[in-house]
């Protein structure tokens, strides 16, 4: 710095200042991705209920839309984290400096005495490294996740998942992230055990994951704080907070109905046609 400057390049923080030091933050864009998030939901519910013959590519649209959106979460996300870290290395490095005074003012005008300098800090900084994987606040099934499994659902709606993580070779869409994620198959029944009739909404636990419809469930522990499994041979307790909306087995049972309709329709038109 010259010693011409009238003024330091950079101070300590000044105790008077530390308010508004610790009230820099990023801008806080959670409410308008969670709405995104939820528009997301409603044009892929939009989609399955219009079962328009070009329902596939609709979904992998939304599915590349959804990706630019997790890029602006993720990058939301690293960029806040990033700004954390600086903010306290920043506020260690002034706890070291002497105190601005009138004695040492022209130290800290010449350059003799230095304080840490913020932007440059921010500047030099590397981005925090962040989890990619989305995750659902309820414990459930991610936008993401529905997006990825929806081209199996499709065409099987009783269809035992495929192995989609990174070392799969099963075909699929374009990931909207990065996380890998592997299902567990079985033979999959749209009907609930407890009420035997298809699922109207169905839960599932996340003790042991077996699925109930909420009529079937609640009446089965009516009574009860807390009950044995009633899926044969599992061996957990289950109460009713262990359970969540399935979203998976919901998709399952709408797409199901929408393809029956379909094909009925598809049949009475063939007899009129005959």
């Amino acid at each position: 710095m010259s010693s011409s400057s009238t003024i330091p390049e950079c101070l300590p923080l000044h105790p008077g200042a530390s308010t508004y030091f610790h009230g820099l933050h990023t801008s806080d864009t959670t409410k308008y991705v969670d709405l995104c998030d939820k528009q997301f939901n409603e044009t892929l519910d939009q989609i399955i209920n219009s079962a328009a013959p070009n329902t596939e590519e609709l979904i992998k649209s939304l599915t590349k839309t959804y990706a630019a959106l997790n890029t602006e979460r993720l990058t939301a996300k690293r960029l806040a984290g990033k700004l954390n870290t600086v903010k306290q290395e920043y506020k260690m490095k002034s706890d070291q400096c002497e105190q601005i005074s009138l004695s040492n003012w022209d130290l800290y005008r010449t350059g003799e005495m230095t304080a840490p300098n913020l932007l440059k800090l921010y500047d030099d900084a590397k981005d925090s490294r962040i989890n990619n994987t989305q995750t659902a606040e309820d414990g459930g099934v991610t936008t993401a996740y529905l997006l990825k499994i929806f081209p199996y659902i499709w065409e099987n709606p009783t269809c035992v998942l495929p192995d989609l993580t990174k070392s799969g070779n099963a075909k699929k869409t374009r990931a909207a992230d990065d996380d890998e994620i592997h299902i567990e198959g079985g033979n999959i029944e749209l009907i609930c055990p407890i009420t035997c009739k298809p699922y109207e909404r169905p839960l599932i636990s996340k003790k042991c994951g077996h699925v109930f419809d909420h009529e079937g469930i609640v009446n089965y522990l009516r009574g009860h704080g807390s009950r044995d499994c009633p899926q044969g041979g599992c061996g957990k307790v289950v109460s009713m907070r262990d359970f969540v909306p399935d979203k998976i087995m919901s998709l399952r049972c709408k797409i199901d109905k929408i393809q029956k309709i379909k094909a009925n329709k598809e049949d009475n038109e063939n007899l009129d046609t005959l």
